[in-house]
């Protein structure tokens, strides 16, 4: 239910003279972030009519994926809005009328500020120093586009909040 992505990893001038190598490295989205129907790697790039000649290509795994364990226990709404809340006003509730899997999504309406939309509260779930990666679907209601971000608040004790912008796109 995705667009294809192009990444491109690596980019040289070649010639008929000498071979070029070509190098690079390729990160496979997580089982959350899409749902894999292929891998392609492939050389291209020469101009029309020009026979490209590929040889000695190899691919090894140089990191080895983390272990994914989503930190969101009710990520997909089936059972519920538990553990989410309507951030800084409106109302959160289930809902049917739109999913991006399964039956329901989660809802916030009545909202009368552009920072009001749908938190979980991670902070007894998270380590301090670090890196956590975040994604999550969106969709807008009777707006054909508008902006959407995934932000978080960060809150210490004798320091001001920070409001981290994690991901910002044009919604629809």
């Amino acid at each position: 239910g995705q667009s294809d992505q192009y990444f491109q990893v690596d980019t040289t001038t070649g010639s008929d003279a000498a071979w070029s190598w070509l190098s690079g490295n390729l990160v496979v989205p997580h089982t959350f972030q899409c749902d894999l129907s292929s891998v392609l790697v492939y050389v291209e790039g020469a101009p029309i009519g020009v026979d490209i000649y590929v040889d000695d290509a190899w691919a090894v795994e140089s990191a080895a994926a983390p272990v994914v364990e989503n930190l969101i226990g009710n990520s997909d709404f089936e059972g519920g809005i538990g553990g989410w809340t309507a951030a800084f006003g409106g109302n959160i509730s289930a809902s049917t009328a739109q999913a991006h899997g399964g039956a329901q999504s989660a809802v916030v309406s009545n909202r009368t500020g552009t920072y009001q939309g749908a938190f979980v509260d991670l902070t007894s779930l998270v380590e301090q120093g670090s890196t956590y990666a975040f994604s999550a679907f969106t969709r807008l209601g009777v707006v054909s586009s508008g902006d959407v971000n995934l932000t978080a608040l960060i809150q210490c004790a004798s320091l001001a909040d920070q409001y981290l912008q994690i991901d910002t796109l044009t919604g629809s």
